[in-house]
């Protein structure tokens, strides 16, 4: 291989990264892992007492979930439960508990933080 042909080479090789460089800066194709939020859309805090409607007592291990999106948690002993960070809009709780009919409330979540009473009833065997 000659010098001109290795030159050649060489200058292709730079061009081809130079043109790669310049493609992926215009078109806006990098990624930053550590790129703040893109919206500074205020969340919210959902939080509640799941208690039985009959006796008025706390249910604890109730699973609270938000229908349509991946997020649930369980009542604690006190039938306390939270969801944070929520955007504003429609949501509808869906409570499920062994021993009680499930229940759904539809809430909008806005302003400021929502605190629900959710009464279960009991199962009609």
């Amino acid at each position: 291989m000659n010098t001109t042909s290795v030159v050649k080479i060489i200058s292709f090789v730079v061009i081809l990264g130079l043109m790669t460089f310049s493609l992926s800066a215009f078109t806006g194709t990098s990624i930053n892992t550590d790129a703040e939020p893109m919206s500074d859309a205020p969340m919210f805090e959902v939080s509640g007492i799941v208690t039985d409607a009959s006796t008025e007592e706390p249910v604890h291990g109730a699973v609270v979930s938000l229908h349509g999106h991946d997020l649930s948690t369980v009542t604690d002993h006190n039938g306390a439960f939270s969801f944070s960070d929520l955007p504003e809009g429609e949501l509808t709780i869906v409570i499920e508990a062994e021993g009680y009919d499930d229940t759904e409330k539809d809430i909008y979540v806005n302003g400021d933080s929502h605190h629900l009473e959710i009464e279960l009833e009991p199962e009609n065997d």
